[in-house]
């Protein structure tokens, strides 16, 4: 009976009304260290990137920057100055554009080279840096050791925060991961052992179905000599064989009842991995705009945690700052 037995699982259906408090008290204590789990990893997370958000207000380098920002906004006012803001005129402009920076290249080399340069710096710094949206992604990416790169820190300080902070966080991470991937697996091994149930179950069913036509046939069979006796013989035989297959594939269908886990073979293992990179991949392609092979490798950079860098994804991460 249910809840006597100490070795015994409860099922929901043998739960009596006073013992179904006792199993919703049980069912919860064992989600509860799983859950607990989850909501400190995604914690960590956050805290992880205000701390980095408060270590880029305060980094000494900011001023560094905001000289490297001023050098461009004033070559940037050189060159407004020197336009002729003529909207008839395009390619008089075009021309004058040319040898400004024809004469800026060739007269001070190092000071276009900076400008070249501080432009970069200054779109990256912004696009990354300050947004919450983009340090959640990157400490995430962090702690799963993928680590793309972009959003590095360029700081002392954050720099050391970030050593102490994959010191704790990783193997946090790969506690959690490991958690959800048993979760993963056992969901996989129960649809399948379900799929493998109900293909038997057809079975079963289409060989009685197919044992009830043959039974409402009629058809009456005259043995004639020693043929018709080999032929009867033959078809004793057959039947046989046919009942041990149904009484075979009853036997399974009773066992498969009882069982809660069934090996998946690797081959379909493979396939869903496959077919989750190349989903992924393919969505991703249509997001950000890329061509089906580029998104690919990104995905691929990503499952194998490799993160190179040379691929980051713009669109999902600018929708979620906007918004």
């Amino acid at each position: 009976m249910c809840g006597i037995a100490p070795n015994e699982l409860c099922k929901w259906s043998e739960a009596l009304p006073g013992q179904f408090g006792f199993t919703k008290q049980l069912v919860f204590r064992v989600a509860l260290p799983h859950i607990t789990l989850l909501c400190l990893s995604i914690f960590y997370v956050v805290i992880g990137s205000f701390i980095l958000i408060t270590l880029n207000d305060n980094n000494s380098e900011n001023e560094i920057f905001e000289i490297k920002k001023q050098f461009v906004d004033e070559t940037l006012k050189k060159l407004v100055e020197i336009l002729p803001y003529k909207k008839n005129n395009s390619s008089k402009q075009d021309e004058i554009i040319k040898i400004f920076f024809g004469y800026f290249y060739e007269e001070k080399k190092d000071s276009f080279k900076s400008f070249i340069l501080n432009v970069y710096e200054i779109n990256e710094r912004n696009k990354y840096s300050n947004s919450i949206i983009w340090n959640l992604f990157f400490s995430t990416t962090w702690l799963t050791s993928i680590g793309y790169g972009v959003n590095a820190p360029n700081s002392l300080g954050q720099r050391i925060f970030c050593i102490f902070y994959l010191i704790f966080g990783i193997p946090l991470y790969l506690v959690t991961l490991a958690d959800l991937a048993k979760f993963c697996t056992e969901g996989i091994n129960r649809l399948y052992t379900e799929c493998v149930k109900f293909r038997y179950y057809l079975l079963g069913w289409y060989r009685h179905r197919k044992r009830r036509i043959h039974a409402n046939s009629g058809i009456e069979y005259i043995a004639v000599g020693t043929r018709g006796r080999r032929r009867l013989s033959s078809r004793k035989l057959s039947g046989q064989l046919v009942r041990n297959e149904e009484e075979m594939a009853e036997f399974l269908w009773k066992n498969l009842e009882k069982t809660h886990f069934v090996e998946v073979p690797f081959f379909l293992v493979y396939i869903l991995l496959l077919a989750y990179i190349i989903g992924s991949a393919q969505f991703v392609a249509y997001l950000e705009d890329w061509a089906f092979f580029d998104s690919l490798y990104f995905i691929m950079m990503s499952v194998m945690t490799i993160g190179f860098g040379g691929k980051i994804i713009n669109y999902l991460i600018e929708e979620l700052r906007s918004n």
